[in-house]
């Protein structure tokens, strides 16, 4: 009788592979059943890599929120509302709680309406032909000791170039 010519440890190896691999499709099977993976339309998923990482199945994931620290399921099934119906990038993951979510939802609105507000107010003020110049506030640019310098740099060489032209007009 002929001895395997594969070592002991390899083939223990390739078993625990099998072994691995069965248990993993049983999972994949039980969670199908259960809706807490489902599978990936992979025409209808949105990425700007160039090679995008597009997985078989869309699995319920826990993560931790980044406002207030809670840990929250992001559920296949939203997974999939995300990616699939409602365009979001395969890349991005969730990072807010529902409740958190909401919260930065008004206060970005809330912050929307005043700076719309004021561009209101701004319009109208630049719209009156009378206004005083306070009111209207003109742009003023902040003076620092680099720009100070360059400018008296650039001021220099202008004045330099004058004279020099005026020393050539002269000599004419």
């Amino acid at each position: 009788m002929r001895k395997s010519t594969i070592p002991k440890h390899k083939k223990l190896k390739t078993v625990r592979a099998e072994k691995r691999a069965a248990q993993e499709h049983l999972e994949l099977l039980a969670g199908l059943k259960a809706g807490t993976i489902i599978p990936v339309d992979r025409a209808k998923v949105f990425s700007r890599s160039v090679l995008p990482k597009v997985p078989g199945y869309y699995r319920d994931t826990w993560f931790t929120c980044k406002d207030c620290g809670e840990r929250d399921l992001w559920t296949a099934k939203q997974q999939q509302r995300w990616y699939e119906e409602q365009g979001g990038e395969i890349e991005a993951v969730a990072i807010r709680c529902r409740s958190c979510r909401r919260k930065e939802k008004s206060r970005r609105e809330i912050a929307r309406r005043v700076h719309l507000g004021g561009l209101v107010r701004k319009r109208a003020r630049q719209a009156e032909p009378d206004a005083p110049m306070a009111a209207r506030r003109p742009r003023r640019t902040i003076r620092t000791p680099r720009r100070a310098a360059i400018g008296e740099l650039i001021r220099s060489a202008q004045a330099q170039s004058c004279r020099t032209n005026l020393d050539l007009c002269k000599r004419k």
